[in-house]
């Protein structure tokens, strides 16, 4: 494997790599599962989160490590620490992801809407297959300019702008139900 400085390992989330990805929300995790424990506003949860991100850049060998892999790393660490309360309530989450819907809207090789909506409707269902719980969506203007081969932001741009969001919205809380609490950002840009 060839190891570039302060890059992180792809990330296996089920049946996919994540090749780019921050690790902000392994400190939230942390959080939760402190205040779960019974210490809300554990001030070492940055730390811990910092220590794993330079694990995974500067010591990781392997060519990509799975979510598993990665939280089991976590938990042994807080083990290690003396944390054993806060490792027992820790919950294997996956890490916020992006789609660009204008990509999305270019590779559904149609301007057809009904094409687009049944992409991003499977796209959003794999993701969720996976157990992810938060999402952001960038590039609804872009999109909506290119399904409606417009130039200029026009009001029936709004209006598939605005059936898109509520797409979103209805479909990212609807799929899994009994999971955890969705995020959901949608930007225009």
């Amino acid at each position: 494997m060839i190891a570039i400085p302060n890059q992180l390992p792809p990330l296996k989330v089920g049946d996919l790599v994540l090749i780019s990805y921050e690790t902000d929300w392994l400190k939230e995790c942390i959080l939760q599962a402190a205040e779960e424990a019974g210490h809300p506003d554990w001030w070492p949860a940055v730390d811990v989160a910092r220590g794993i991100r330079n694990y995974l850049q500067n010591h990781f060998t392997g060519p990509a490590i799975t979510l598993a892999e990665l939280f089991d790393k976590l938990s042994a660490t807080l083990k290690q620490i003396g944390c054993s309360s806060i490792a027992s309530h820790l919950r294997v989450t996956p890490p916020p992801v992006s789609l660009s819907l204008h990509a999305l809207a270019i590779d559904t090789d149609s301007k057809l809407e009904l094409l687009f909506f049944q992409s991003l409707h499977k796209q959003l269902s794999s993701f969720r297959e996976q157990g992810f719980t938060s999402f952001r969506f960038d590039g609804l203007k872009p999109c909506v300019k290119h399904l409606r081969s417009a130039k200029q932001w026009r009001k029936d741009c709004q209006q598939l702008a605005s059936d898109i969001t509520a797409f979103l919205c209805e479909r990212a809380s609807d799929e899994q139900p009994s999971r955890s609490e969705v995020t959901l950002i949608i930007s225009e840009d």
